[in-house]
């Protein structure tokens, strides 16, 4: 069977599987008209086989238990794409444009990038179901350059590694000899004192100095793949590694080899590992392709600000705006992704939203900028404006929005003049407002710096609401996940903000990685810095009576034996103080300060040795770096970690301070009349209290200060 055909199969069957349990978003028929037009532009482009090796080892992934996310780029404004099995977004549901993904007018080979989260998996499925032979990574050619030629060059001529230095250092990052020599004439002296490797440097510019491995781009060949194009080993790789193309993917691409994009996301792995948990502890079966997305539960998470550990949700303007949307939907979280983005008038778009009060140039506007409240927010609204207004078909459309994407790249709206032409002469032919037809374009104009992939956005929404739906519904497995994942400072305060106790690393409890315990989540011993795989050693010979049976037993050098002391996994076998000074050899005792530094050194961060705690209430209200309002003059507190003190002029000190806030570090300086009275109190280890003004560099200086610990 031809793949065209196969693939009018697969679609047209799940299309009558999803009419059948009632599933769609509109007309059965506007569904089957939509497919029937994407299948022609298929059948033409000759791209149907693409689409089922996707949808093959997306299938695979899935019935596998690798979580697949649920579109990325602009595939997901097909439906074939969708019916397919490789997006989980319905485009007509959100109104997603398929010829942003595939032009008509202008084929080109489709991109599909699919994020798993256990991307390696899926390669090894691909290169055991085609042959070894046929799969290869795509190499990424690293050329020679002015500063990479003349260091290379070095060595062969003999170069002291300094005098080396002092040249590259004068190149710097320029691309010619030529830009080299006018922005350092001193390379003058350099020329005349090496002429040949100079020389021979100018002829090695272009050429390739080695190959490394593009991140996701993996080459899948119909024949042998090392009989058609150039292969080799990339540096470090071993033996038995994978081989990389000597060319790259553009070089491929016009060659017509078919490069797949296999990319994998931190919290797709979260999601999965979430769902497992959940399922041993619960018995309850997570979905994640079919979540219920007017959850109120879960979308109160994001007006809330809960979203440590929310895929691309964390950063403080991001949770800024979603505090600004309540009673939000799922769209306006999609939104969210384009809001963030530079130029855009972000509180009016709140307002307007939150008021009911939406303008528009004309009153045409409303169907296409309706969801948005009046903003351009994504490109695919642009395209609807050059068809709705001006007559464009889509496919042209889509041209004038790959120009939008240029010109703004340039800062230039010179490649704009041809499609205002036309633009204006349409939208006139259809008799509106010509008054009104320049503050449009300049809307339009405006917009360039910031609109966004609505497909994307609505791909990437997907994520950061099943993030929030596992958080709010399961927050013990989720945030256990998050920590499999990455251990983060950050994930340790939201499991105390959430009352999530997390114990420390135990020689005798602990796996490998984090884990649920009763309620709570103990550490893995891989957690703890420079125990790497030994934390299984570890582990397989668990229990241990004492801490002279772990040092036997466990047969760790006395590097790693300090490592978990200082972590407190050997606390199990008693206080830590004593077992510090048995096993390491400690003459004096270690002071609490000091175990709460070793402690942050070894874990990240600080765990059951805060070296605030005592003073929380002292405190609390202080300014940090996470506070939303930083203002002009309050309250600034912490223990002292580093400082260092300036002669600013003779006779006149001042300090700069780095101190350890209840919200992370925070550098402040001491001006020297304060400084001059308060020396004593700015040492490492003291913990201060001050009165602070922010400066014009925006740092706060301290005045009055007080030590709150001796």
């Amino acid at each position: 069977m031809e793949s065209i055909e196969q693939l009018r199969q697969v679609t047209r069957s799940r299309l009558q599987q999803l009419i059948t349990s009632k599933s769609l978003y509109d007309s059965p028929f506007v569904y089957l008209k939509r497919l029937e037009y994407e299948l022609g532009v298929f059948d033409s482009s000759g791209y149907s086989d693409v689409i089922l090796i996707i949808a093959d080892y997306i299938r695979w992934a899935k019935l596998n238990g690798i979580i697949v996310g649920p579109g990325r780029g602009s595939a997901a404004g097909s439906l074939v794409v969708y019916l397919s099995g490789i997006t989980t977004i319905d485009p007509l549901r959100y109104g997603l444009i398929f010829e942003r993904f595939l032009n008509p007018e202008r084929v080109s080979l489709p991109d599909i990038d699919t994020d798993f989260s256990d991307r390696d998996s899926v390669i090894d499925y691909i290169r055991d179901k085609y042959g070894p032979n046929r799969v290869a990574k795509v190499g990424v050619p690293s050329l020679y350059k002015p500063r990479s030629s003349i260091d290379e060059l070095s060595k062969a001529f003999g170069l002291a590694f300094k005098d080396a230095k002092v040249i590259t250092k004068l190149i710097d990052n320029a691309k010619t000899f030529e830009e080299a020599f006018k922005n350092e004439p001193g390379l003058l002296k350099s020329q005349q004192q090496y002429p040949e490797m100079f020389e021979m440097a100018r002829r090695l510019l272009g050429y390739v100095r080695q190959i490394s491995t593009h991140p996701s781009a993996v080459i899948l060949s119909r024949g042998p793949i090392g009989s058609e194009i150039p292969l080799q080993r990339p540096p470090g790789q071993s033996n038995d590694g994978q081989l990389a193309t000597g060319w790259d993917g553009e070089e491929l691409d016009n060659l017509g080899y078919v490069k797949l994009d296999i990319l994998t996301v931190d919290n797709l792995s979260i999601i999965g590992k979430s769902i497992e948990l959940i399922k041993d502890r619960h018995g309850v079966d997570i979905d994640f392709y079919d979540l219920p997305l007017q959850d109120e539960h879960a979308l109160r998470g994001f007006t809330e600000g809960e979203t440590v550990a929310v895929f691309q949700m964390e950063e403080r303007k991001t949770v800024g705006i979603l505090k600004g949307l309540p009673d939000i939907t799922f769209e306006e979280i999609c939104a969210v992704n384009a809001l963030i983005r530079p130029g855009l008038d972000v509180r009016g778009f709140i307002h307007a939203r939150n008021t009911g009060n939406i303008s528009y140039v004309i009153p045409e506007l409303e169907p296409i900028l309706g969801p948005t409240y009046g903003v351009i927010l994504y490109q695919e609204q642009v395209m609807r404006m050059c068809v709705d207004l001006a007559g464009f078909t889509m496919a042209k459309a889509d041209k004038v929005r790959k120009i939008i994407a240029k010109t703004s790249n340039q800062q230039s709206a010179s490649g704009l003049t041809d499609v205002h032409d036309e633009f204006k002469k349409g939208y006139l032919d259809n008799g509106l407002d010509a008054t009104k037809f320049e503050q449009l374009w300049k809307q339009i104009l405006a917009c360039q710096q910031y609109i966004f992939n609505s497909s994307h956005a609505h791909s990437y929404g997907a994520i950061a609401y099943a993030d929030m739906y596992l958080k709010r519904h399961y927050p013990l497995e989720f945030m256990c996940a998050a920590l499999i994942t990455r251990s983060r400072d950050i994930y340790i305060k939201e499991c105390g903000r959430l009352n999530i106790r997390v114990l420390q690393p135990d020689a005798n409890k602990s796996d490998v990685n984090y884990k649920i315990e009763v309620d709570s989540i103990r550490m893995g011993l891989s957690c703890v810095k420079h125990v790497g795989s030994k934390a299984q050693v570890i582990v397989d010979r668990q229990p241990y009576s004492d801490a002279a049976d772990f040092v036997e037993r466990s047969r760790v050098g006395a590097k790693l034996v300090a490592s978990l002391c200082y972590a407190g996994a050997l606390d199990c076998f008693g206080k830590r103080e004593k077992i510090v000074k048995a096993l390491i050899g400690q003459d004096e005792d270690v002071s609490p300060s000091q175990l709460a530094f070793n402690e942050r050194d070894m874990l990240g961060f600080y765990l059951m040795y805060d070296p605030l705690g005592p003073y929380m209430d002292k405190l609390r209200g202080c300014i940090t770096p996470q506070s939303i309002r930083q203002p002009k003059k309050g309250k600034v507190g912490g223990m002292v970690v580093r400082f260092h003190i300036h002669d600013s002029r003779p006779g006149f000190q001042m300090a700069f301070v780095t101190l350890l806030t209840t919200g992370g570090t925070m550098d402040v300086l001491v001006w020297p009349d304060e400084l001059l009275s308060k020396k004593k109190m700015i040492d490492n280890g003291r913990v201060i209290l001050a009165k602070g003004s922010k400066t014009q560099k925006g740092i706060y200086a301290l005045g009055a200060i007080e030590l709150l610990n001796e």
